[in-house]
Formats: C-alpha cells, sequence, structure tokens
C-alpha cells in the first residue's frame, strides 16, 4: 500500500518515507521499490538504498556489504533505460557505495564499474548504447559526489589517484559515445520522471 501511496506520490508518502528509511526493513523495501513498474517507485527506491549506505552502512555486516556491490552494479544496468532521475539516483546509491568501500575493499574500481555495468547490461539484455549511457551518467556524476563527500584526505588522495589511472579507459568509453560508435548512448532523448522529495 505505501509503495501504491509512492506511485503518485502522495504528501502523506511522502512525509512517512524519511522515517521509513530509518528502519531495518528498509533495506528490503528499497530493493522491493526498484523491481516497481513504476518509475516514481523506482526512483524512491533507489534514493532510500543510497540513504540506506549513506546513513546505515555499519548495520551491515562485511560479507553483506560486499554482496551489495554486485546488487547496486545490477542495478544500475536494470535502471540503464529508464528515466534520466531514476538512473542518475540509482547510479548516486552506486557512488555513495564507492565512497564507503574505495579503496580498502575495492581496487580500480572505475575500470571495474565501467565493466560490470556494460557486462550486466548485455547478460539483462540491455542495449549497449543504454548501458553506455549508464556508464557515462555514472562518471559525471562520481567527481561531484566525491567533492561532497566527507572522507580523510588520504582515501581522496587514493580515489582522486584511482581516477587518473583509469582515463585510458574512460577516455575510450567517452570518444566511443563522442563519435557515435556502437554502445554509445544517445542522450538528448531522455525522459526525466517528475518527482518531488
Amino acid at each position: 500500500a505505501f509503495a501504491q501511496a509512492l506511485s503518485v506520490p502522495t504528501q502523506e508518502a511522502l512525509e512517512m518515507l524519511p522515517q521509513l528509511q530509518k528502519q531495518p526493513v528498509a533495506w528490503q523495501f528499497a530493493f522491493d521499490l526498484l523491481k516497481s513498474n513504476n518509475y516514481n517507485c523506482r526512483f524512491f527506491g533507489a534514493h532510500t538504498l543510497q540513504t540506506k549506505i549513506a546513513r546505515d552502512w555499519d548495520s551491515l555486516d562485511e560479507e553483506r556489504q560486499e554482496a551489495l556491490r554486485n546488487e547496486l552494479v545490477r542495478l544500475v544496468a536494470e535502471q540503464c533505460d529508464a528515466p534520466m532521475n531514476v538512473l542518475n539516483k540509482t547510479n548516486q546509491a552506486l557512488a555513495t557505495y564507492a565512497l564507503r568501500t574505495v579503496p580498502e575493499s575495492w581496487n580500480n574500481f572505475l575500470p571495474s564499474v565501467i565493466k560490470e555495468i556494460q557486462n550486466s547490461a548485455q547478460v539483462l539484455g540491455k542495449n549497449s548504447k543504454s548501458a553506455a549511457h549508464a556508464v557515462v551518467d555514472f562518471l559525471e556524476l562520481f567527481p561531484e559526489e566525491l567533492n561532497r563527500a566527507t572522507i580523510a584526505s588520504a582515501q581522496h588522495a587514493r580515489l582522486v589517484e584511482d581516477i587518473k589511472t583509469s582515463l585510458p579507459i574512460v577516455l575510450e568509453l567517452l570518444t566511443g559515445v563522442a563519435c557515435g560508435l556502437p554502445g554509445s548512448p544517445n542522450i538528448s532523448n531522455r525522459p526525466d520522471v517528475v518527482v518531488e522529495l
């Protein structure tokens, strides 16, 4: 019933969402919302997941934290053809995860993100252009999230170094996008779904 209220979304549901996000059940609720056919529900699912990673990270044991990485990559691949704000919010959840785990438990994360999103999208039967678009969205978003994050200077330096060492792979992808090569997205016709928090 609550998910149905988010599909509109009602003012009451929007007021209840922050309280629900504080509950342990919100981890599963986020994934359930992301499976919805309704894009507003998917947006709120990704938003809830990002919120849980940011605020309740320590409630997950190490094994669950590691498993979450593959789930997030798969979710980005699943949402690669969704409206832009749904994809972007899902990528924000992945970026929040990366800020929690790189470099301690996720080395060479940018090449890994690029490869894993594209591979997951292929397994899911998604268009390669949509998959490339999802990666480009992540590449645009991650530096913004990094600059907003409050992290130790040593971790920040390692993340910047990882970005620098990943430039050849990133430039290859961006060149393909700019030249309209197979696997490159056409980002000019992506719709947005209007969602207000």
